[in-house]
């Protein structure tokens, strides 16, 4: 498995859900080299503030923001805000996209240390940076040593609080407090990494048809797939907390520091919606702070419109091949295509041996009233060497190829068949989904050498040699 720094990370699916958040503007990483590089002294007291109080004035209100009242209220503390520290960093606030404002206030956050105060009325926009950034990053600073609130009240003074600023994540409960010093401090890299991570789903089609939620299919995901890793809601228990019984506010904070601390390869299952009220927590907090983790590589799964996952990065060469199929090729150039698969066990002399179906591949076509075209056919017409593709790459080009080809499809099996596969996984479901294929005729090879022609209708057959179905993973696992 390849896996690429997030750092240099240009993963389509991710590019499709938030351009903005994975490519750092120049702008805002001038303000976060800043922050890095900064003396304590020169970030520390800090202040923070968001939202906004209406002030009743009898026979009318008014709208006092705490940006507002956000410099006269400081002057006691002389502290430090985020503005000011742009400002040090020669970047002017007019430059700065609000994504970029959500990154440099988290590290900004992150970055502190003493004494933090705040300032907030008594409405806060339950997507404001404040919320969605500042304030977990707050609470997972181990050198934050306090957090002193302060609000706007309805009479339009500045009173110091000690009331409990559920909205603000302030007063995390013990059961939180207890998972997030474990994951900063009590964990082993074992008990975190690899991690993996997931959102949205994908409406499926063929055999599978329904919604299929990335959240429902992650474990059987990352089992099929071989990844021994770890969900938040694993960490959760293994800080002997009961993840059902934090609310979704607690869960945000817990799952933005689980993304800070990771480390290695990171796994991710996407599905191609991600609805951004539902699955906030990732495009607003996990995401991010993945960016911001110089330490996680990642890759990148989606589960596709016939319900199998396939990776979304993949190398330069298997863009040249997808190139071919989907952009260049003529129809002439994939069809009529031919696939293989398995291995049959057959006598030679006194010992039985696996033969694959890929050596067979020259006898079968001299039977074959077609002359096939072969994945391994459309990379060389690319100009790329089979040697130079990894097992992803394959993944890959090939459920490519399965969705791109047209008319009758001819298939050669052997009596066993892998069930993790790129047949089992890949093509044949995509070949399913395919309206473009009329028929699969499908041949198998027989212990003899002989090759038998299946009969097209016999879906039993063809269905067996493409995995399992939801019921059987759940009863395998």
């Amino acid at each position: 498995m390849k896996f690429i720094s997030l750092a240099s990370l240009s993963i389509s699916v991710i590019s499709l859900v938030l351009p903005a958040v994975l490519a750092v503007s120049p702008e805002a990483q001038k303000v976060i080299d800043y922050i890095d590089d900064a003396e304590p002294t020169d970030l520390s007291p800090a202040c923070f503030w968001s939202g906004y109080t209406e002030v009743n004035k009898g026979n009318y209100s008014v709208i006092i923001k705490a940006v507002a009242a956000l410099y006269g209220w400081r002057k006691d503390f002389n502290c430090h805000l985020i503005t000011e520290v742009v400002s040090n960093a020669d970047v002017k606030d007019s430059d700065l996209t609000r994504d970029d404002w959500k990154d440099i206030s988290r590290r900004f956050a992150s970055a502190v240390s003493g004494q933090v105060y705040v300032l907030l009325g008594k409405k806060i926009n339950k997507d404001s940076v404040w919320l969605k950034d500042e304030a977990p990053a707050l609470n997972a600073n181990e050198e934050v040593t306090g957090i002193e609130v302060w609000e706007i009240d309805e009479d339009g003074k500045i009173k110091k609080t000690s009331k409990v600023q559920d909205q603000a994540a302030l007063a995390l409960s013990d059961d939180v407090k207890k998972v997030l010093k474990f994951i900063t401090n009590g964990a082993k890299p074992t008990d975190l990494n690899p991690a993996c991570f997931y959102a949205g789903y994908t409406d499926t089609k063929g055999m599978d048809t329904g919604r299929k939620y990335a959240a429902d299919w992650v474990r059987i995901w990352a089992w099929e797939k071989g990844f021994d890793c770890h969900l938040v809601f694993d960490v959760i228990v293994k800080a002997q907390v009961d993840p059902y019984k934090l609310d979704d506010l607690e869960l945000k904070a817990i799952r933005t520091v689980f993304a800070q601390m990771v480390s290695g390869p990171v796994y991710v299952l996407l599905g191609k919606v991600i609805e951004y009220d539902s699955e906030s927590v990732w495009l607003e907090n996990e995401l991010p702070a993945l960016v911001m983790n110089n330490k996680a590589k990642i890759g990148v799964w989606e589960i596709n419109t016939n319900g199998n996952s396939k990776r979304s990065s993949f190398s330069d060469n298997a863009k040249k091949v997808l190139k071919l199929i989907n952009d260049d090729a003529k129809p002439t150039d994939l069809n009529p295509a031919c696939f293989w698969s398995g291995f049959t066990r057959m006598k030679v002399g006194d010992e039985w041996v696996e033969r694959y179906a890929q050596d067979f591949l020259a006898d079968w076509g001299k039977i074959l009233p077609v002359k096939c075209h072969y994945i391994i056919d459309v990379v060389s017409k690319a100009n790329v060497a089979a040697k130079d593709l990894t097992h992803d790459d394959w993944e890959v080009i090939s459920e490519a190829f399965a969705e791109a080809v047209s008319g009758q499809v001819y298939v050669l099996l052997g009596k066993t068949v892998r069930d993790d596969n790129v047949w089992v996984t890949t093509e044949g479901p995509a070949l399913r989904g395919n309206k473009k294929v009329t028929g699969i005729e499908v041949w198998e090879i027989e212990t003899t050498g002989k090759f038998t022609k299946k009969a097209v209708q016999d879906q039993g057959y063809i269905q067996s040699r493409i995995g399992w179905n939801s019921q059987q993973y759940v009863a395998h696992l």
